[in-house]
């Protein structure tokens, strides 16, 4: 007999969380509802779980918004310079870290750039201009990055 289950995580080869699918009820009863994976459907499960997804979907239509606007605005910006320590010849004493380039984006914008954001091609070890990538959500930014001796 099968019956109608409310699935509450993602489960491979069953269904997404949110998801009202038919499964046996022994498989229900011994592997769904002990691993906290699913509920029994129900009309008010269910609208309860669409709410839930609605909710979801606006908060991540949101996050994308404001992702969008603080690309434009680090598109706008076009460029940064940093000044670090060089050497004689040009190189670093280490390196500019991407945690260092979303530092300086920060106190630039006025808003919080995470490290995460920030893609580069290849660690920056010497003075010169490089390119830094900004990837938020879908969009993306390339920006200039001046490194200069202090």
């Amino acid at each position: 007999m099968k019956i109608p289950v409310l699935l509450l995580k993602n489960i491979s080869k069953l269904g997404k969380a949110g998801d009202v699918v038919m499964v046996a009820k022994g498989h229900y009863m011994n592997f769904l509802l002990p691993g906290g994976m699913g509920k029994r459907a129900n009309a008010v499960e269910v609208a309860r779980m669409e709410e839930l997804k609605k909710k979801m979907v606006d908060e991540r239509f949101s996050m994308l918004t404001a992702a969008n606007e603080l690309i434009e605005k680090i598109k706008a910006m076009g460029s940064l310079t940093i000044k670090v320590k060089v050497s004689e010849e040009g190189s670093l004493y280490g390196s500019v870290s991407a945690e260092d380039i979303a530092a300086l984006a920060t106190k630039t914008l006025g808003e919080t750039v995470d490290a995460e954001s920030v893609i580069l091609a290849k660690p920056i070890k010497e003075a010169g201009e490089h390119t830094v990538t900004f990837s938020m959500g879908e969009s993306k930014a390339d920006v200039k990055l001046m490194v200069e001796a202090e």
